[in-house]
């Protein structure tokens, strides 16, 4: 090992040098920064067209407010439209704080939408991000002027928590979205939006002007995004059934219609097992188990106030309709050949390592399966 006899003048030439260089690297503010909270995602003429909602921050004397605007940019990659966007506006993109990308139906229809992995790995969009989509231009959603909020990003954030799990909306991840894209059934989850018109008579008892059209989102049934560039249509109930087939719901509510009266019936919590058995062919068994809070819709009876005939028979309706919503949904999966509860990635997990040269439609095609629900009272 040498040793310097002006190691002290060498340390601070070193020192010197580097305070120097770090003054001449181009450092980026976040004024020179465009951070989105939101992308849009649309494809048309082999194209992609992003837009992004931007927080945009001002002042006005001693007070500082935040609002958001909407850049778009176009590319044949996602990359190439994000960069656009900044080229645009001449800010650097910053994708870190982005929760929420709405899929328009020509973005959907692409293919294969392997490029959404680029987004993770080189512009730090977080895994955590919800996929929603949208039977239309995503763009719309963005640019729509709601009379809730005034930032279309929190309004999506606020549906779409995934930390809440609510039964009438699939709350699915970019990673997780990607996953089940990959995997052996090729398809993923999503749900769908909807811009509902708001009447101009309850925008004029707020005060808002009239002269724009407002709305509101809402999250209505999903869409089944296969590779290939297949898109299938999900109602609300397949929606509700996917979601407490392979989901922990957390939030969700039944209208139970009895022979008499109409009950109302509010998830407290929910459990499920899967068994998968080789054994003898391909078979499924799910259990689901609820524990409710019930009342009568029309204010009635609540909880306690039911005899005990009645507490069985409010949920034996209760099972029965969860259980028949999971049944018809897993027959429909059947019918679109898309695999969307995961039973080919099940079995294989079984141990059924042999499957690998066994087509997934068809092991979804041959797959019997049966569901039990149980319903407690909280």
């Amino acid at each position: 090992m040498k040793v310097y006899k002006n190691q002290p003048l060498l340390t601070f030439i070193v020192i010197f040098l580097l305070v120097v260089f770090d003054r001449t690297v181009p450092q980026v503010t976040l004024i020179d920064r465009a951070i989105v909270t939101v992308l849009s995602v649309d494809f048309l003429e082999d194209k992609y067209e992003v837009g992004a909602q931007i927080v945009k921050s001002s002042s006005q004397g001693n007070e500082k407010s935040m609002g958001y605007v909407v850049a778009e940019g176009k590319g044949k990659t996602l990359g190439e439209a994000i960069s656009d966007i900044g080229a645009r506006t001449g800010l650097d993109v910053s994708l870190s704080h982005c929760n929420t990308i709405v899929l328009g139906q020509g973005a959907m229809l692409v293919p294969d939408l392997f490029d959404l992995f680029y987004l993770i790995k080189s512009w730090q969009l977080p895994e955590q991000a919800v996929v929603l989509g949208y039977e239309g231009r995503a763009a719309e959603v963005l640019k729509a002027h709601l009379a809730a909020d005034n930032s279309v990003g929190a309004y999506l954030q606020k549906i779409a928590d995934y930390t809440k799990v609510s039964a009438p909306v699939l709350s699915t991840m970019i990673k997780d979205f990607l996953v089940d894209y990959i995997s052996g059934g090729q398809v993923a989850a999503i749900s769908g939006l909807s811009l509902i018109p708001v009447s101009s008579e309850s925008l004029d008892q707020s005060g808002a002007a009239l002269d724009i059209d407002y709305y509101e989102i809402k999250a209505e049934g999903g869409f089944l995004l296969k590779q290939g560039g297949r898109v299938i249509n999900l109602s609300k109930d397949d929606v509700e059934a996917l979601n407490y087939l392979t989901n922990k719901v957390k939030e969700g509510s039944f209208v139970l219609k009895g022979e008499e009266k109409t009950y109302y019936a509010e998830l407290v919590k929910a459990d499920k097992k899967i068994k998968y058995d080789l054994s003898d062919g391909y078979k499924v068994q799910a259990a689901i188990e609820l524990t409710v809070k019930i009342r009568e819709a029309a204010g009635g009876k609540v909880g306690p106030s039911f005899t005990a005939e009645e507490q069985d028979y409010i949920c034996g309706l209760c099972g029965q309709k969860l259980g028949d919503a999971v049944e018809r949904a897993v027959e429909y999966f059947k019918e679109q050949d898309a695999d969307a509860a995961g039973f080919y990635d099940g079995f294989y997990r079984k141990g059924g390592r042999g499957i690998r040269n066994t087509e997934p439609s068809e092991i979804l095609r041959r797959t019997e399966f049966s569901v039990d629900v149980k319903v407690n009272l909280a």
